[in-house]
């Protein structure tokens, strides 16, 4: 009967942290940089027509214009950023140490989530692998998309819960 039967509740956690940014949103905000314009209050701004002189750009360069459609993505989502007045938005990676910030909330993990073990795992999809020049996980990340409703991303860690039977 399956109201009389135990629930299998999670009592480890995975935490998968990315430390490094996609580099096609690091190419982006290196991109963006060259746009801004400092106003006299100190706060950066982006030229009105700055997307359409974007496009332009990209548009011309044969390795970029195939991913026009996402670099534009992420080119407006920061320029929302820079014009709601978030100083962090042309930077690249985080100002602290997610896993230092995860180990130092270690308890309140377990104790909130009533788990036994939580383990940081630090992964690293997006370094280059010197013989393919491939970014390392790009195939197998690709084939588990569909499996995976969260890919971690630096700054937005993902967790994965599991019920161990002893």
């Amino acid at each position: 009967d399956a109201t009389n039967s135990p629930l299998n509740l999670p009592t480890r956690a995975r935490i998968d942290v990315v430390v490094t940014e996609a580099p096609l949103r690091t190419t982006v905000i290196e991109m963006v940089r060259r746009y801004t314009i400092q106003r006299e209050n100190g706060m950066i701004a982006l030229p009105t027509d700055f997307l359409t002189r974007l496009k332009s750009h990209v548009l011309s360069d044969s390795f970029l214009r195939p991913k026009v459609k996402e670099i534009l993505q992420i080119a407006a989502y920061i320029r929302g950023r820079v014009e709601s007045g978030d100083g962090g938005a042309l930077r690249v990676g985080l100002p602290f140490d997610q896993r230092e910030v995860l180990e130092q909330n270690r308890e309140y993990l377990l104790a909130s989530l009533n788990l036994e073990d939580v383990r940081i795992n630090i992964c690293d999809p997006y370094a280059a692998d010197a013989a393919t020049g491939m970014e390392r996980g790009h195939k197998e990340r690709r084939r588990n998309i569909k499996k995976q409703r969260n890919d971690p991303s630096c700054g937005k860690p993902t967790i994965v819960l599991d019920s161990c039977q002893t």
